[in-house]
């Protein structure tokens, strides 16, 4: 049925989504998940996407990793979040110092950023 109706790039193959954790989708998308059991279809669902029919083929549940095995991917996340945030804050910063005059279209005029 995706192949056919869906919208959605998933619907060249089948409309799967393949394998999907919490917050990967939108929380009506996810409301519908729980409490489908493998083999199940919902009934319609609407999101801010479209709407969509669901079929569960497999659910993994998941299970806590010990702190050890984790440890540097936490570490690479929090690295990468903290860059992000300082990049963010420096670029705003420059855009607040930064003196616009106008739009150069034809590149005739002088600079116009300074």
């Amino acid at each position: 049925m995706a192949k056919d109706c869906s919208d959605c790039p998933s619907g060249a193959i089948g409309g799967s989504l393949g394998q999907i954790g919490p917050g990967d989708t939108t929380p009506e998308f996810e409301a519908a998940l729980i409490d489908l059991v493998p083999g199940d279809i919902s009934p319609p669902v609407e999101t801010r996407y479209g709407v969509h029919l669901i079929r569960l083929t497999r659910r993994i549940d998941g299970r806590q990793l010990p702190f050890e095995v984790v440890r540097d991917r936490i570490a690479a996340y929090l690295t990468e979040h903290v860059n992000r945030q300082a990049t963010a804050q420096y670029v705003s910063l420059l855009v607040g110092q930064a003196d616009i005059r106008g739009i150069d279209i034809d590149g005739s005029s002088s600079p116009l950023v300074q």
